[in-house]
């Protein structure tokens, strides 16, 4: 009996692992391609803020670009959690 216990916990583990793995793998390749396109509206952004002239470097003094910055970065973990959710709630 402990040998078919034994075997049930490691096939139920082992499934676990295994999902787990694959959305890391998943929220990892997503990371990759969505941060390409995300620092790419981030550089569009600050190029047009810098065309600004004295605003746009008042601007910068205010502290626009850390906050450029945590939002594209808030958008890029929101992402790869979500396409990791996703491939885990349809295992």
């Amino acid at each position: 009996m402990p040998a078919v216990l034994v075997s049930i916990i490691v096939w139920a583990l082992g499934s676990a692992v295994a999902r787990i793995l694959a959305g890391a793998g998943l929220a990892i390749g997503s990371y990759a391609v969505i941060s390409d396109y995300v620092d790419g509206a981030l550089s569009a952004l600050t190029s047009s803020i810098l065309s600004l002239g004295g605003a746009g470097s008042l601007l910068y003094l205010a502290g626009i670009g850390e906050a450029l910055s945590i939002i594209g970065s808030a958008i890029l973990a929101s992402a790869a959690l979500m396409s990791a959710r996703i491939f885990l709630a349809r295992q």
